[in-house]
């Protein structure tokens, strides 16, 4: 379950890490490290994640929970700091109407940065 859309949670147990009591966080900590120096890593992610969703000129805001709740199910991300901060930044996007693809990157940028943190 995805939760409402005001909820950022910690789901899923696997990820493209593995199961999450196997998490290996060196493995976790070098790829959002690199998607985070390396532009265009980053951009081809976030593509990735905007064409998943069908998203055209603009992110539709409703779009915003699942595809946030997808890269912390995706990364692994169970820390309850790290999932407050997340949901701290959800806040700051969500009562957008849309996010432009450049702005959508950006949040992405802030997301990954609370994981690693």
């Amino acid at each position: 379950a995805m939760g409402n859309s005001s909820s950022i949670t910690e789901d899923r147990v696997s990820g493209p890490v593995g199961p999450v009591g196997a998490v290996d966080y060196g493995k976790l900590h070098a790829y959002v490290s690199n998607l985070l120096t390396d532009a265009a890593a980053l951009s081809a992610h976030c593509r990735e994640l905007w064409d998943d969703v069908g998203a055209v000129d603009v992110l539709p805001q409703e779009e915003l929970q699942p595809v946030t709740q997808s890269l912390i199910d995706g990364l692994g991300c169970r820390h309850p700091s790290s999932l407050e901060r997340i949901g701290q930044v959800y806040s700051t996007f969500a009562h957008r109407k849309g996010l432009s693809l450049l702005e959508f990157q950006g949040y992405v940028a802030c997301v990954l940065t609370q994981i690693l943190r």
